[in-house]
């Protein structure tokens, strides 16, 4: 099968169960865990990061209650425009108390159904016609 587009996937443990379903229909999954507590993201530091410069979608699973994961979801909307599907996976409380940096972004507040990762490799897959 073809590789249709690179997913970039924040994800502090280096896991995103779903994963598999994506890498089935042919995407390629990049893993980032976030920057270490002492250091600055690049994207924050040199306003380039190249695994989010080859990515055709983002699945954001850092934790927004630090201010440095929050400030690396402003700056993807920044570096990769509207056209770029994001989808940022956060809990109820995170939601709600996040919701203006979230307003641009479709959330999954639950882990993420079978339904909600196809819905987002359709998304990409159709970017990539």
């Amino acid at each position: 099968m073809e590789t249709l587009d690179t997913v970039l996937v924040d994800c502090v443990s280096d896991h995103f169960q779903e994963a598999a379903q994506l890498e089935r229909r042919g995407h390629h999954i990049v893993y980032c865990a976030g920057p270490r507590r002492a250091t600055l993201c690049p994207i924050l530091r040199n306003g380039f990061c190249e695994k989010l410069a080859a990515a055709s979608g983002v699945i954001f699973d850092l934790d927004l209650d630090r201010a440095q994961h929050r400030a690396i979801l402003a700056r993807y909307r920044q570096v990769l425009g509207p056209d770029i599907p994001i989808r940022i996976m956060v809990t109820p409380r995170q939601a709600l108390k996040y919701d203006e940096l979230l307003a641009p972004y479709q959330t999954w507040t639950h882990p993420p159904t079978t339904t909600d990762v196809d819905a987002f490799a359709a998304m990409l897959e159709t970017i990539d016609d």
